[in-house]
């Protein structure tokens, strides 16, 4: 079974440089659909992650995923050590870049921290 995972584009976030994401956009037909930030976990990237539930929470909502700092082939690079509040700090910015109001964030492991 094929499944389709959001494609590929790459915004700017202001202060950070540019960063890969996945972005569902809102499914046909709702334009007010929620957006739902899927973060993966510890040395793993988005894709391991959520290739599986993408779809699924597509149909009902707009999907946004990317690679963390340091993590897979789209993530920011930093030089400095990696901390939790600016992964959090980066969730942000991606909402705003997006022009996002509102998002509910899910997690898995450290992407939940």
């Amino acid at each position: 079974m094929k499944i389709e995972a959001p494609p590929w584009r790459e915004i700017h976030l202001p202060g950070l440089g540019p960063l890969r994401i996945r972005d569902s956009g809102p499914p046909e037909g709702e334009p007010d659909a929620p957006t739902i930030l899927l973060i993966h976990g510890w040395t793993v990237s988005a894709d391991l992650n959520w290739c599986r539930p993408y779809e699924p929470i597509a149909r009902r909502a707009r999907v946004v995923a990317w690679d963390q700092r340091g993590h897979g082939a789209g993530g920011l690079r930093t030089s400095g050590r990696m901390r939790m509040e600016a992964l959090a700090d980066d969730a942000a910015a991606v909402v705003r870049a997006l022009g996002v109001e509102r998002a509910t964030a899910v997690g898995y492991s450290m992407g939940g921290a």
